[in-house]
Order: C-alpha cells, then structure tokens, then sequence
C-alpha cells in the first residue's frame, strides 16, 4: 500500500476509534471536570453517567454539576434537568455509549408497526406441489388414483379457505389443476394483490374456534416470508433488550424479551409440528395482547387498511374448554 493510502487509512482508523471513545465533558461545582462515556437518563435527583472504568450507570446529584456551564454546552442535559424538575418523571436522554439504546416504548411501536405494515405474501401461479411432497400423497398417486383425487381436492379447498383469511381483498380459488385464481377487483391494483399483515395473520393463528389448516400453515412456511418478516423483528429486540433504559423493577418492562422468545417457540411449533395446541396459540394471543395494550396506552393505535385495531379483551378469540 503506498504510503499516503497508507496514512489516510491510519487517520481514518483513528477518526473511528475516536468516534467510538468519544467522551462527554462535565464540570463540576468545585471547578473540576470529569469525562464521562455516556449520558443515560436524567431524573429529579441526578443524572445517570456511564464513567470509566465503571459499566453501570450512576447517579450524580444535580448539586454536584456546575449548572451554567451545562446551559451553556449541554443544552439538551440542561432541559432534561430542567423537565426532571418540573415533572418529576426521568429524562431518557441516551448520549455517547447509551446512543443506540432502545426504550421500551419504543419496542412497542417497532412491534405495533411489524404487526399492521402491510406485507405482500406471493400468490403463487399454482400450488400442487406443496401437497405432493407429502408421502401420503405421494403413495396415492402411485398406488390409488381415485383416492389421490379426493385428497388433492380436499387439500386445494382447505388452503383456499386460508388464503382467503389472510387476503381479505382478495377471493381465491384454487381449480382442479392445482393453479390459484383471484377476483381482480377495481380497488385492488395489482402491485397490491397479496396484501396481508402479520397481525391478520396472528389474529387466524390464535382463533382456537376454528380447526387450524395445515396447508395453509405449509403455505406460510414454503411460500410466505411471515416466519422472516416477524423474526427479523423480533431477533433485533432480543439482541437489544433488556438493556439499562428499562426499568428493572416494571413487570412489563422485564417480561417483554421473555414474551418475545415465547413467540418464536410458538410461531416454530405451528409451522413445524405435526399437532397444534392450544397452549402455544394462547403464546401467540398474549404477544398480540401485549403489545396492542401497550400500543393503546402509548398513543399508537391508529386505523389501517385491515380496519381497525383490535383490542384486548376482543382478541383472541379463546375457548379453554376441559380438554385444554
């Protein structure tokens, strides 16, 4: 490497590692400055500093900070100081190593946009072939026609009736030759045919008054990304939650990654097993439960294309009848 490549790349290693180290300059009422690494949160008592070479934040007294020097060049601690006071509630405030933090409200609404942002699943041309894998079906097409048939035709009406749950706008049929036909609609264009969500999707999961299908579980496995859609979601908070801008002593706040590997056992199960139960659909509602209230609570919830949200309380649909 020549050597003036090889001096822009040493700078703009040390302009990364700088970057990475960079550090807050506090003074303090004595006239003494401390650098801290991070800025979490400010409350009515203090602020909360990350300051070598200690991990945890802790909390430093308002009294012990210079408070004009913090007006004059740190603006934004300076008004969480200032609403700390006046409200009596903590100032998430997130500067240096704390920067990328995620707050638990702000999960929620990750989680609240996962579930209504439209997704738009293929409608493939034909579907046979997710049936014919199955060795059942295949010793029928070898050794009994007429059975085969039946069976294909049972198989291509069960999933149609899936697929139209889970594309409102559409109406699907599935013909004897295994190819999928919609109705065109006037306000439907085509860029928007498939249009789902994953929350239309929970609220079918987790309805136990209707027999769950399992081609159209089959379908959601081979052909749909819903398993990657929530996954990416959900995977990201798990890496980033809990972390120190939650409030270890909130129930909620602790129970939310627990719900969230919860979800994921639950979503493996029904597109993986064999049996269905009830136990891991009621895993589904409470994630759904969960973060709608949550979404409520917090301002989010909003109309969207699959109408509006339902609530708590409405969904879902359980019956916990002696056999659960």
């Amino acid at each position: 490497m020549p050597a003036r490549s090889s001096l822009i790349y040493l700078l703009i290693c040390l302009f990364a590692v700088s970057q990475l180290t960079a550090q807050i300059t506090l003074r303090g009422k004595n006239g003494n400055e401390i650098e801290a690494e991070g800025v979490l949160s400010a409350n009515y008592s203090g602020l909360f500093l990350k300051l070598p070479p200690f991990d945890e934040p802790m909390l430093v007294l308002w009294n012990k900070f210079d408070m004009r020097h913090l007006q004059e060049n740190h603006e934004d601690i300076y008004y969480a100081y200032l609403d700390s006071q006046k409200t009596g509630d903590t100032q998430l405030l997130r500067i240096g190593a704390y920067e990328n933090l995620v707050s638990f409200e702000e999960a929620i609404a990750r989680l609240y946009e996962m579930f209504e942002k439209p997704r738009y699943y293929a409608l493939p041309p034909d579907i046979d072939y997710i049936f014919e894998t199955d060795p059942d079906i295949v010793r029928y097409k070898d050794r009994d026609p007429q059975r085969y048939t039946r069976e294909m035709r049972r198989l291509r009406t069960d999933l149609a009736g899936f697929l139209r749950l889970i594309y409102p706008q559409e109406y699907v049929t599935i013909d004897e030759q295994g190819v999928i036909h919609y109705k065109v609609r006037d306000t439907v264009s085509a860029e928007r045919a498939g249009e789902t969500s994953i929350k239309r999707v929970f609220t079918i999961l987790s309805d136990t008054n209707r027999a769950q299908s399992r081609t159209g579980l089959d379908y959601l496995r081979e052909v749909s990304h819903f398993r990657e859609d929530l996954y990416r979601e959900i995977d990201f908070l798990l890496a980033n939650t809990p972390n120190y801008a939650f409030d270890n002593e909130n129930i909620d706040h602790m129970k939310l990654p627990l719900i969230l590997a919860e979800t994921k056992d639950a979503v493996d199960h029904f597109l993986e097993s064999k049996t269905l139960s009830r136990g891991q659909q009621y895993k589904l509602g409470e994630f759904y439960n969960f973060v709608y209230g949550k979404a409520e609570l917090y301002g989010l919830i909003a109309e969207e294309i699959n109408g509006p949200a339902v609530m708590p309380n409405d969904f879902p649909d359980v019956d916990y009848g002696p056999s659960f």
